[in-house]
């Protein structure tokens, strides 16, 4: 429904071999109530269409609800300004970090039908001395896995994966929303909320529960 980029907002962008750059872009949400989703795009020019050197579909999802004026309908546009700003490489966290991290859910549905995108609220408490970050090498993600009630097998271990925006600082919280997919077979299952840092471990699986479940019926 709308789209823009760096060279429309004739803005330069500054990046040197090695380093990493963080870009925030503010919007105006003069948008209808919905489900929305935004993809992102890396590419030459004016437009994706030109040399595209990295698309990412549907990188979060988002509400918008609770109208409390004049419902509309329409295009909007959203008035974009960007910023950026140097950022820290996430490096490879030691055990010990996960054990110093702990999830609450703030917000789940208790009932969902199969192979539905929804999303679920997450306050995240790093009680650690290090960032947690999804920059590269090794990001920082939230994911999820799905087990069934009955017997506490897997039914799907590798969820998506959400960001950390912006990234959970040492000794502080951040609340998040959790992309999540529900399994495509009906059945009462836990959704299990836990952090992975990316090729270096799951936060659920060391010793401890760094995690949150919440019980939910897929119909």
């Amino acid at each position: 429904m709308f789209g823009t980029n760096t060279y429309h907002l004739a803005k330069e962008i500054a990046v040197q071999v090695g380093r990493i750059v963080s870009l925030a872009f503010a919007f105006k949400m003069d948008l209808g109530e919905g489900l929305y989703h935004l993809t992102v795009a890396l590419h030459t020019g004016g437009s994706h269409r030109q040399t595209c050197y990295h698309w990412k579909e549907r990188a979060c999802d988002f509400t918008v609800s609770g109208f409390k004026r004049e419902f509309f309908v329409g295009i909007a546009g959203l008035y974009p300004a960007l910023s950026y700003e140097p950022v820290k490489l996430s490096e490879s966290l030691p055990l010990d970090v996960a054990a110093k991290v702990a999830l609450e859910v703030m917000e789940a549905p208790m009932e969902i039908p199969c192979g539905t995108r929804f999303s679920v609220g997450v306050n995240v408490m790093n009680n650690s001395g290090r960032d947690l970050a999804s920059h590269p090498p090794n990001p920082v993600h939230l994911s999820y896995h799905w087990l069934r009630v009955d017997d506490r097998t897997i039914a799907v271990f590798d969820g998506d994966r959400s960001f950390l925006l912006p990234p959970v600082p040492a000794l502080g919280h951040g609340t998040y929303r959790l992309s999540v997919l529900s399994p495509p077979g009906p059945g009462d299952y836990l959704l299990r909320m836990t952090l992975v840092q990316e090729q270096v471990f799951w936060f659920d699986q060391v010793a401890g529960h760094h995690f949150a479940d919440c019980r939910v019926r897929v119909k």
